[in-house]
């Protein structure tokens, strides 16, 4: 008797393939924020999040665990991926993050993601996962690996108290007085308010590079000083290496970058007004000087070498032969040094991610990880 061949057709389910992570957020950050006709490499990408879900579970959030990261209670499980799956390999498929706040009570965190290479012409379209019950450490990384190590120091401001560096090099920010240096509310988190007093903050000396950028935000509140001053940052022991200001003299001059690369020479830029944020920059490559006021680029053409004695780095005053008394008036926020002077395009996007971060972002909305509608398969069945 021959044998009957039926075809049933048997519906086999396959279970959605979830990971650790419950859900994810998917935003995008138009490309349209990067200057320039190429791509930037080792960029780190400044990234604010918020809404309920970013919350504690406590308040209502989907973060299950803490942790601490540099000084910081952050999420534990939380990570950035560049997977749907949020199982991508820290370092390959998902990349480092330095988070510099996290409000669990509000659902807001202040991150940076890094380095990446940042398209020109591609959108970068990131994963933020969250809500892992049995994620308990940071999958962020360790201080410093978010930041390229052209960085010398990268202090966020958040804490003047202990003001740690986020690079791994250590170069904490110490106060010269805990009463006239005070946190205060920044344009990112927090920042460092100074007062119109020789007060100033400083790292242990170190040999300083001979080329550099230098950069801030920089909210200025009043443009006189005792001895004139406004400078942002600088190092100097008895001779003047560079010196970085918002203004100089008591306001006579405009901002200004100086370096004495064999002599006295700088470049300025326009008047700045009080009680308004700046991203200011300077940079020496070896034979031009740069000073950026929010993107927009002054130079002038200087060729020398730098000293290179060890020395002390400078915040919010100019040291001279051990006095002190150019302080900046106002708040500081987001300070970096690096060993590198920065394109144009690099400094004209950092401008855009730190003072116009919300015109080129949108979070999306929350997805499942590993969810959708299950796999059907066809299986004959012969008898």
């Amino acid at each position: 008797m021959k044998k009957l061949i039926l075809s049933f057709l048997l519906l086999a389910l396959s279970a959605p393939a979830w990971g650790a992570y419950a859900y994810s957020y998917h935003p995008t950050l138009s490309h349209t924020m990067v200057s320039g006709s190429s791509d930037l490499a080792t960029y780190t990408v400044y990234v604010h999040l918020s809404g309920t879900d970013f919350k504690d579970v406590a308040h209502g959030g989907l973060i299950q665990n803490s942790t601490t990261f540099n000084g910081q209670t952050v999420p534990a499980d939380f990570q950035e991926d560049t997977t749907s799956t949020c199982t991508g390999s820290l370092g390959s498929t998902r990349d480092y993050f330095d988070i510099e706040k996290w409000d669990n009570v509000n659902g807001t965190i202040d991150m940076f993601v890094g380095p990446i290479t940042l398209s020109h012409t591609a959108d970068w379209t990131p994963y933020f996962c969250m809500d892992a019950a049995a994620v308990t450490t940071y999958q962020g990384g360790t201080v410093g690996q978010a930041w390229a190590s052209r960085y010398l120091i990268v202090n966020h401001m958040a804490n003047v108290t202990t003001g740690l560096d986020s690079t791994a090099n250590g170069n904490t920010l110490t106060r010269s007085d805990s009463t006239y240096i005070t946190n205060t509310a920044g344009l990112i988190d927090g920042a460092a308010a100074i007062a119109n007093v020789s007060t100033y903050m400083y790292t242990s000396p170190f040999t300083p590079p001979t080329t550099f950028s230098v950069s801030a935000l920089a909210y200025c509140t009043n443009l006189t000083s005792t001895g004139g001053g406004n400078y942002i940052a600088g190092m100097q022991t008895g001779t003047v290496d560079w010196q970085l200001s918002f203004n100089d003299l008591g306001g006579a001059n405009p901002p200004r970058l100086l370096v004495n690369n064999g002599g006295y020479n700088s470049v300025t830029g326009p008047n700045l007004s009080i009680n308004t944020w700046y991203y200011i920059k300077g940079t020496y490559n070896g034979s031009t000087i740069a000073l950026y006021i929010n993107g927009t680029q002054y130079t002038a053409s200087s060729a020398g070498t730098l000293n290179t004695t060890s020395m002390k780095l400078i915040v919010g005053n100019l040291e001279s032969t051990e006095q002190y008394v150019n302080p900046f008036n106002g708040t500081l926020d987001e300070f970096r040094f690096s060993n590198v002077a920065d394109s144009a395009a690099e400094t004209i996007t950092e401008t855009n991610n730190l003072m116009n971060f919300a015109s080129y972002w949108t979070l999306g909305s929350k997805s499942a990880v590993g969810g959708g509608a299950a796999t059907v398969t066809m299986t004959p069945i012969i008898m």
